[in-house]
């Protein structure tokens, strides 16, 4: 069930009616009507995709990662059988924003090794590109951005418009859910052009999607059975499930992997298919993501994004937002080391100082989490006092000394402007050890320790990036053994389908069958083309026939009249000779 002390902290705030709400209705749903709707389907996905580890137990699915989500099918069904997995991760997300603890994971979950190579081999265009480097992204998007303003426009634009440093958060109230959603229905059918940006564009439609959803649950009094996410397709898009598809695509992509993808300089809900916009392929990105180790500065980024997002839904234009948050991101602050380190981090597998910390959390009971860990409902990530403290795990109290250098390395600390008066707090209680290392290095044992330290680290190194290469070996054989099947399956019916033992084999196979169509479609068309030739041939010999018969038709219609001419005069001569005859 829902946490009891999550859902009395957001009824005791009076500040949050939203959240309040919503809480409210989950809490209800899970406790009187999680059974009534296709129980044991319901509960079947819902454990499949281990938001419930035991028969009964609904728990939110923030932080419990399934292994079966890939065999999810893409179809309009999952809008059915997975709304509320939407609306749990709202909860999740905004409980963070505003800064209650949450609900702690049962397990912490360290990032797949083969993210990267599933992100390559999924998503395609401006997606993948930002997810490749979402710095570089923003970067590029602010760039457009800039240049679209005028130069009166550029010095009219103000930073003070969020606290961009700290964001602070106001949930919109039902009355602006439904001005938002009455103001923004038009962003369905809007396209990029070269006078608009498409991050406004994926704000307006992420902020859109979100107001319409919640503004349903309202509609429909709280019953989450009764909310219906696919009439949405009939109520905003004229019934075009492609329309549909796209907008539900972009608020699951920025709900559930991060919203620093709306600022690329694409378009997502006008994406194809064959860019993996798929809603099951961004859960399973979000699964490979886990919930550990996310860089501090893209959470930061994150809370800035989600500020200027409910900026938004609160009835302030999408252009204002953005164009205040370039300016204070153009500063200078992302140039900072920490940001690069960071921009790549949703295609790179986990560090070594994370495989350690989730196999030492695992080994205590999963109760614990590292100090990187950060995102939704889980430690302290900008250093602000709201959120709960980070906690050392027990391996990190027992190998402070020798772990030192590994913290250095992997922790991400918040950028100097945004940490504020944080800062030195921040940075002593993150690396304690690293500044006693360094003052005490000439010491032997220390040195040894030290040396040691970088040995054990080297080796978890090279023991690492062998398990990467095992996976992704595995990963080849997989797609080997899938590409065989499939090419057998192609090759079933033909004559070269047959002796096939590898893929060697299945692709010569190919090949020989691609050849004989070749032949056989060169064959076919010269056979088209006598044909042709003879219908050509035998239309000219039925146009010389039917001038025959014209010519036949006319010669007969003039022995037809030189006969009645003769009639006429034998008729003459009768009539004379008989008159002739009378007369004598």
């Amino acid at each position: 069930m829902l946490d009891d002390t999550l859902l009395e902290d957001c009824v005791r705030t009076v500040g949050w009616p939203l959240l309040t709400d919503l809480a409210r209705w989950i809490d209800h749903w899970e406790r009187n009507g999680v059974y009534d709707i296709g129980a044991d389907a319901t509960m079947g996905e819902f454990r499949r995709l281990g938001i419930g580890e035991k028969e009964g137990s609904v728990m939110p699915g923030a932080h419990q990662f399934g292994e079966n989500i890939a065999s999810l099918k893409g179809n309009p069904s999952v809008l059915i059988t997975h709304k509320m997995l939407f609306l749990y991760r709202m909860i999740d997300v905004f409980s963070w924003t505003v800064g209650l603890p949450g609900l702690a994971p049962q397990r912490t979950v360290a990032k797949s090794p083969t993210v990267g190579v599933f992100v390559r081999s999924t998503f395609k265009g401006l997606i993948r590109t930002g997810l490749e480097n979402w710095v570089a992204a923003i970067d590029k998007t602010s760039s457009d951005i800039l240049q679209l303003q005028t130069v009166s426009q550029s010095h009219t634009i103000s930073t003070d418009l969020i606290n961009w440093s700290d964001p602070s958060f106001t949930f919109p109230s039902r009355e602006q859910l439904s001005s938002v959603t009455r103001d923004l229905r038009s962003v369905c059918d809007v396209k990029v052009d070269k006078d608009s940006n498409a991050a406004t564009v994926n704000l307006n439609t992420f902020a859109f999607a979100c107001a319409s959803l919640l503004r349903e649950c309202y509609d429909k009094d709280g019953k989450l059975t009764n909310v219906n996410l696919l009439r949405f397709m009939l109520d905003y898009c004229e019934g075009d499930d492609s329309t549909a598809r796209g907008v539900w695509v972009t608020f699951a992509l920025a709900l559930f992997v991060s919203p620093v993808l709306l600022l690329s300089a694409t378009q997502i809900s006008k994406m194809g298919k064959s860019a993996g916009s798929a809603v099951v392929h961004i859960w399973e990105l979000w699964r490979q993501l886990g919930n550990s180790e996310r860089p501090a500065v893209l959470v930061h980024t994150e809370r800035q994004i989600w500020a200027l997002i409910f900026t938004i839904i609160c009835g302030t234009e999408a252009e204002t937002c953005l164009a205040s948050f370039v300016k204070y991101w153009t500063s200078g602050l992302r140039s900072e080391p920490n940001y690069a380190s960071a921009s790549t981090w949703f295609v790179t597998g986990p560090s070594v100082s994370s495989s350690i910390v989730t196999e030492t959390t695992q080994a205590t009971g999963g109760s614990q989490q590292s100090d990187a860990l950060a995102g939704p409902s889980t430690s302290d990530d900008i250093g602000d006092g709201r959120m709960a403290k980070k906690q050392k795990t027990a391996h990190e109290d027992h190998t402070s000394s020798i772990c030192a250098l590994q913290q250095g390395q992997f922790i991400d600390t918040v950028p100097t402007r945004a940490r504020g008066s944080h800062s030195t707090s921040t940075t002593s209680s993150t690396l304690p050890q690293t500044t006693g290392v360094s003052a005490d290095k000439t010491h032997p044992v220390n040195r040894r320790e030290i040396l040691l330290a970088l040995f054990e680290r080297h080796q978890a190194e090279i023991a690492g990036l062998r398990a990467e290469k095992d996976q992704v070996h595995a990963s080849l054989v997989e797609l080997r053994d899938m590409t065989v099947a499939r090419l057998l399956e192609v090759l079933e019916q033909d004559p070269e389908g047959q002796d096939i033992g590898d893929i060697d084999d299945a692709i010569a196979a190919v090949e020989r069958r691609q050849a004989r169509m070749i032949a056989e479609t060169t064959e076919l068309s010269t056979n088209l083309g006598r044909a042709l030739h003879r219908a050509t041939k035998s239309e000219s010999e039925v146009d010389q026939l039917k001038e025959r018969v014209d010519k036949l038709e006319r010669e007969l219609a003039e022995v037809k009249e030189e006969r009645m001419l003769d009639h006429e005069t034998m008729d003459a001569i009768f009539a004379r000779s008989a008159k002739t005859q009378r007369s004598g």
